[in-house]
């Protein structure tokens, strides 16, 4: 897929109806005349994207080449020390052979698109070769237009998104529009049944998991708690007796924990505006409550807690992305009307 693919397809998870917008302008922009200009130099073993590609591939390029040597000086000095041409008649000698080498390489390359074991070539080559006869910039922009028409399509195709061609006939365009309308009506639906769906588990998971619905309501970092949970144990494993000892237990505990839960406090007394000694006493008791019980959860426990924060984590986001398409297609109408 080419990177013009790719955004597409970004679009189109965030915005469908943007998509649809510069898609149709795509296909109003490739009218009738292009596309059988296009299909008049295809057979079964050749196509317009093999033409354009031998266009920028090999023809372009060496016709830039060729045009520099209009104005090479060291050519024009050996074509008058060598040959004896003056000096206008060495430029028109140079401008003679840029156009036959020109014409040689067209013809060389035309051969390796329709290469067929038939005795005359296929007619789609002589079509082929009035298209690469054009200036550099016609054919430039016949191309840009060609694939941005064709990336449209298939990025519509691979979405499953109807497009409005305005080229289509009268009967097709009535189609299409009905088809979008009931598109958009299925969506709508879908998105609203799907942010339902999501709000009753997240809702599960928060009575489902206390500790989990804690450290979301303080926006602590789960992975950075079960870390310390880690480092807690490890350092508690190096005594022999450190699982037995109460007060070891507590003191690795604090020095293990309190660095983070200082800047946890600073962090939440700052978000909330707190300033009193009894509200700060609360908010670091709470902490402390939160990763006490996260050191003591066994592995079990903490897998299962790491389960539930992946599929929280993972609801969120897909409601996040729900609500975001909903406002960019509310901003897109808007705007157009």
């Amino acid at each position: 897929m080419t990177t013009v693919g790719t955004q597409l397809d970004d679009m189109i998870r965030t915005n469908s109806e943007e998509f649809r917008a510069r898609a149709t302008h795509a296909l109003d922009a490739f009218p009738t005349d292009d596309r059988e200009l296009a299909a008049s130099m295809t057979t079964k073993y050749a196509s317009i994207d093999t033409v354009l590609a031998g266009w920028s591939e090999q023809i372009e390029p060496m016709y830039r080449e060729l045009e520099e040597k209009r104005n090479d000086a060291r050519l024009k000095k050996t074509l008058v020390r060598h040959f004896g041409f003056h000096d206008n008649d060495a430029a028109r000698m140079i401008d003679t052979m840029v156009e036959a080498r020109k014409e040689s390489l067209l013809q060389e390359v035309l051969d390796n698109i329709y290469h067929s074991d038939i005795e005359e070539p296929p007619y789609q080559r002589e079509h082929a070769a009035e298209f690469l006869s054009q200036p550099a910039d016609e054919i430039d922009d016949f191309a840009e237009r060609y694939f941005d028409f064709v990336e449209s399509i298939e990025a519509a195709e691979r979405h499953n998104i109807t497009l409005c061609d305005p080229h289509a006939s009268w009967i097709e365009r009535q189609r299409a529009v009905s088809a979008i309308n009931k598109e958009r009506q299925q969506v709508t639906e879908g998105e609203s049944e799907r942010l339902e769906t999501i709000d009753k588990e997240l809702a599960r998971l928060h009575t489902a998991d206390p500790l989990l619905a804690d450290i979301l309501r303080r926006k602590m970092s789960l992975v950075h708690l079960l870390d310390l949970s880690s480092k807690y144990h490890m350092q508690l494993e190096q005594h022999k007796s450190g699982k037995d000892d109460p007060a070891l237990r507590l003191k690795t505990f604090e020095h293990t924990v309190a660095a983070y839960r200082d800047d946890e406090v600073q962090r939440i007394a700052r978000s909330h505006h707190a300033h009193s000694l009894q509200t700060l006493s609360k908010i670091q008791a709470e902490i402390s409550a939160i990763m006490l019980d996260i050191c003591e959860l066994t592995a079990a426990q903490r897998n299962s807690l790491l389960l539930h924060f992946q599929q929280y984590t993972k609801l969120t986001q897909e409601r996040e992305l729900i609500i975001l398409i909903q406002h960019n297609r509310t901003r897109f109408f808007e705007q157009s009307d």
